[in-house]
């Protein structure tokens, strides 16, 4: 696409303070919008305890929304550990978990 416009992609959280992923600590986004639709999203840590985060989340694509494919990841930095991207598809609906 042009310089500028939306090509389908959407990188969540990815300036978020380690410390806002310690253990038991949890990020909430309601009704977030987006060029793509809304994201609600609820960030789980058990980082420490499991060894993951989880992140669950809806995504309500706008009925004009054109035919881009979506492209979205989350970006997850616990304390002391090395960050993740992880790729997911908004539609789809399933939890994300990601293993340190």
């Amino acid at each position: 696409p042009p310089r500028g416009e939306p090509d389908g992609g959407l990188v969540l959280l990815p300036v978020v303070p380690s410390e806002w992923y310690a253990d038991g600590k949890e990020i909430v986004l309601k009704e977030m919008p987006t060029h793509y639709g809304t994201l609600s999203a609820t960030v789980r840590s058990q980082v420490k305890s499991k060894r993951e985060i989880v992140v669950d989340y809806r995504f309500a694509p706008l009925a004009t929304r054109r035919k881009t494919p979506l492209r979205f990841r989350v970006r997850l930095a616990p304390p002391g550990e090395a960050p993740k991207e992880v790729a997911f598809d908004p539609l789809a609906g399933k939890p994300i978990r990601v293993s340190f």
